[in-house]
């Protein structure tokens, strides 16, 4: 029973970007499952271990889907199992720096970047102690996508190069693969020449090629979406739609209701750009469909109705439109990994 739990558990880890609707329903099960597992047939160390990974899993489960609310109260049971262990001999002393980086993930989506950096910072110190470098790399790198989601985009590079002086691919393809996507991200938002996005065009080049080493996901199809962005960027506009409408594609088959949005909003974006106002009004009619599968507060839910109905209207402008990517995309960490 306790081999099968930790086989679910795994399980919606691997499936949070490829399947995130499933991923909820697999933890969910593995959370019951460990639940029942009865108290005689481990010590009360691993029993609550096990108890603290599930609800961890379940929390990052929710947080796939864009359900902070349920993701934080999920992460809270966690943090209480562990404290109960957190003291006694043979405690796994990777756990509570791994629930700190979950935790750091949840606070960075609510926007507040300031915990999440203590988090993350938390989780850094424990890996030192231990001498468990491809963590502290990894950590490295959820550093410096909270530092970019903040606002802060020098410090977000300046911890890359950092995080892939220490990052072995082979060891850790996962973080590396994160590391650099999220410098091609960085280097096409710097970009200020054609010479600068050519260059981003290369780190995205290896980006694919790392990508391609994994099943499609979320993360492979946000690449899609930068690519296309990039494209956009050098004048190759019916490529970078092309590309635009393969994420949108691709997050419709994931049932990623956040990233189908942010994508509309891209390619409205473009439309309104060229001054195609009826294209504008085409694209944000597919938005209405989405609305009731996405988890947002009131103020967002508000702002993107307000550009729907602006938009159906053919009345929609620039400024309604980067209060809706504000509020969908980059609340929600847009195109990084």
């Amino acid at each position: 029973m306790k081999r099968l739990c930790r086989y679910l558990l795994r399980k919606a880890d691997e499936l949070r970007n490829r399947d995130p609707q499933r991923a909820v329903s697999v933890a969910e099960t593995a959370r019951d499952l460990a639940a029942r597992i009865d108290g005689d047939c481990c010590s009360h160390l691993e029993w609550t271990a096990l108890q603290a990974e599930s609800w961890a899993v379940l929390g990052s489960a929710y947080r796939g889907i864009a359900d902070l609310r349920r993701a934080e109260g999920a992460l809270n049971v966690a943090v209480r199992f562990l404290q109960t262990g957190e003291s006694a001999p043979g405690i796994d002393p990777l756990a509570q720096p791994r629930l700190a980086q979950r935790a750091s993930y949840l606070r960075c989506d609510q926007g507040r970047f300031e915990e999440a950096l203590e988090l993350n910072e938390e989780a850094m110190l424990s890996y030192r102690e231990v001498a468990a470098f491809q963590e502290l790399a990894g950590s490295l790198v959820d550093r410096s996508l909270i530092l970019g989601r903040h606002g802060r985009a020098e410090q977000a590079v300046e911890c890359l190069i950092r995080a892939l002086y220490l990052l072995d691919p082979s060891v850790n393809p996962r973080s590396y693969l994160a590391a650099i996507h999220n410098m091609t991200l960085y280097l096409c938002e710097r970009a200020q020449t054609r010479e600068d996005l050519q260059e981003a065009c290369r780190w995205a080049g290896l980006t694919a090629r790392q990508h391609a080493r994994f099943p499609e996901d979320v993360h492979q199809l946000k690449l899609r979406l930068l690519e296309g962005t990039i494209a956009i960027r050098l004048g190759l506009i019916d490529e970078g739609l092309c590309k635009l409408w393969q994420a949108y594609d691709g997050f419709e088959r994931l049932g990623s209701a956040h990233n189908q949005t942010v994508v509309l909003l891209q390619l409205a974006q473009v439309a309104m750009a060229q001054g195609e106002t009826r294209d504008v009004k085409r694209i944000a009619g597919r938005m209405l469909p989405i609305f009731r599968k996405l988890n947002v507060d009131r103020e967002t839910s508000a702002t993107l109705m307000l550009f729907y109905k602006a938009a159906q209207a053919e009345a929609a402008t620039q400024e309604l439109l980067q209060q809706a990517l504000g509020r969908v995309g980059e609340r929600h960490g847009m195109m990084q990994i």
